[in-house]
């Protein structure tokens, strides 16, 4: 029997269009339930959102002047994945809200989020740095960012995430050539 990823061959991505805040809701939903152990914030703070909330946030990023996006990965109308920022201080941006669904992993769909996110920092907003937080334990992450040429910066210690467990995590930067 053929699994939905076998058929998989292209895949696309794009800033989220206003119109699919459903899709990028539950997308956010998915992640948090697959893996809560990597974001600051519960299902249940997301999901207690109303319709109005997600529709603004997406809203925000496209405003002309925002200095934030979000980028979706796209199997078809599936989304599969998703990474963004926001101007952290002057000069620096925050990567926030990675996630690939489980079946999607390894097949670029990172690589090419992380692609999509570093043009916009470099040829849209003229951000010269970007930064994010990981949980250490969660290697596999790790080592993607550091392939993708972010380096630890600092070990922050008893971060709280969204699944009420505390855990240390690294701010990991890179600059935006």
């Amino acid at each position: 029997m053929e699994t939905e990823t076998e058929n998989f061959q292209e895949f696309k991505v794009e800033q989220i269009p206003p119109e699919d805040w459903q899709k990028y809701k539950a997308l956010w939903l998915e992640a948090l339930t697959n893996s809560p152990q990597a974001f600051g914030f519960s299902y249940d703070e997301l999901a207690s959102r109303t319709d109005e909330e997600w529709q603004e946030k997406i809203r925000k990023n496209l405003v002309e002047g925002s200095k934030s996006r979000m980028f979706i990965a796209k199997d078809g109308d599936n989304f599969i994945g998703m990474m963004g920022f926001f101007e952290k201080r002057v000069g620096v941006a925050n990567i926030f809200g990675v996630y690939v669904n489980p079946q999607y992993r390894g097949k670029k769909v990172g690589d090419k989020l992380m692609e999509a996110i570093l043009n916009s920092l470099k040829q849209e907003l003229n951000f010269s740095e970007v930064e994010l937080t990981v949980n250490k334990d969660q290697a596999a992450a790790v080592e993607f960012y550091k392939r993708q040429g972010f380096s630890v910066a600092e070990e922050i210690k008893d971060a709280k995430m969204g699944d009420k467990t505390v855990c240390d995590e690294y701010l990991m930067t890179r600059k935006v050539k």
